[in-house]
């Protein structure tokens, strides 16, 4: 699973973007460059893969679509069915399911190349995007932890444009919806006065009830002492 370049002419179909190809080889070359601007005779250790390409059956993706991408294998005599790449270019390896529906493409079982083991080809593959959580965020784009080339500028701008511009819409919506529900409630902004004005007649209020009971209380207190006083002088 490769990010699709549409510079390339390998596929038209811009809004994939993904490209799908089976490995067929891993190599590990030591390579001496004797061309212009050489500077030694040392050897350089170059890792490549090769690849067979699949290619995409229909234009429609993603999840307006509401189908896995369908891909299958060019003819073998076509110019872009083999390729060599870079490993640091492979994003992760995908799941690939056969449409068994379709059937195998060689019926008889005999196939063009033991290398490539063709024999075994169906005539489409459907790819998996639920095969785990990290495949599925790959299709939500810009949005997987860790996945730095959905935020760079180039391929997906319009999935993002699309994906933000959704987003927008339904801000719109929410916001909507919430000055709705403000404009439900009752405004007691013209009530703050009268509000302060009754808390101030219960604060003067319970201020005299305490005066009062302090008091009352002082002069119990003192009647308590002279009848404690008289019942000493009486004894």
């Amino acid at each position: 699973m490769l990010l699709a370049d549409h510079a390339d002419g390998m596929d038209g179909l811009s809004q994939h973007p993904y490209i799908y190809a089976h490995v067929l080889g891993i190599f590990h070359v030591n390579v001496t460059y004797v061309g212009p601007g050489m500077i030694n005779y040392c050897p350089h250790c170059i890792d490549f893969l090769w690849v067979r390409w699949y290619q995409y059956a229909e234009e429609d993706a993603g999840w307006d679509a509401s189908t896995l991408d369908r891909v299958s294998f060019p003819p073998m005599a076509d110019e872009h069915a083999f390729g060599f790449i870079d490993p640091d270019y492979v994003l992760r390896v995908c799941h690939i399911i056969p449409q068994f529906l379709c059937g195998l493409r060689h019926l008889d079982g005999t196939g063009i190349s033991r290398c490539v083991q063709d024999a075994s080809d169906w005539h489409f593959y459907y790819v998996n995007h639920f095969v785990d959580r990290d495949m599925v965020m790959r299709y939500h784009w810009g949005l997987g932890v860790g996945h730095a080339y959905a935020h760079s500028q180039g391929i997906g701008n319009e999935t993002v444009q699309n994906q933000t511009s959704k987003r927008d819409g339904n801000d719109t919506v929410e916001n909507d919806r919430n000055e709705d529900v403000h404009d439900s409630f009752p405004d007691l902004s013209d009530n703050s006065e009268d509000e302060e004005a009754s808390d101030r007649d219960i604060d003067n209020d319970l201020h005299r009830g305490s005066e009062f009971g302090s008091g009352s209380s002082d002069s119990s207190s003192d009647n308590d002492f002279k009848d404690y006083n008289t019942l000493d002088y009486q004894n």
